[in-house]
């Protein structure tokens, strides 16, 4: 037998033996569980809030004629307000949990990478939004198909 089969036999094997035993390590509830009741308010929010942000998606989309207009609202964003969305890019829920978990997971060397995430963003967000700007071009698939073989990148990225 060789050593792939006798991987793929005692691999999968040891692997539930590990989850059983964590299993059964966990504490016991005590007591009746009991199934709560529906709760009705947070699912009619939740369905209001879908149908508006859909609302808002197809508002939006009648719009948008343009490349320019699906990128970049047509020229009409403010400074301040591409401020306020990249701020809101970078303070986003899964850069704050990305970081926190590596913090978690990695400790003092998690803080150092945050810290670079926090520098580094910013630095390569100014020496790349200029030039697709300069370009004409709103994603960097775009410059590289611009900079490089356009037949080549083109035919990469529409496959």
């Amino acid at each position: 037998m060789s050593a792939s089969m006798v991987v793929n036999r005692i691999l999968p094997t040891v692997l539930l033996l590990l989850f059983s035993l964590s299993a059964r390590s966990a504490d016991v509830i005590e007591g009746v569980a009991e199934q709560q009741a529906t709760n009705w308010s947070a699912i009619i929010m939740f369905l209001i809030f879908v149908a508006f942000t859909l609302g808002i998606t197809l508002w939006s989309s009648k719009r948008t004629r343009s490349a320019a207009d699906y990128y970049a609202a047509g020229g009409g964003i403010t400074g301040f307000q591409n401020g306020l969305a990249i701020a809101g890019d970078y303070m986003s829920a899964a850069s704050f949990l990305g970081i926190s978990g590596l913090v978690y997971l990695s400790g003092f060397d998690g803080l150092i990478y945050s810290i670079g995430f926090l520098v580094g963003w910013p630095l390569i967000l100014f020496m790349i939004a200029e030039r697709l700007r300069n370009l004409g071009k709103f994603t960097f698939a775009d410059v590289a198909s611009y900079g490089f073989y356009p037949v080549f990148t083109d035919s990469l990225i529409k496959h």
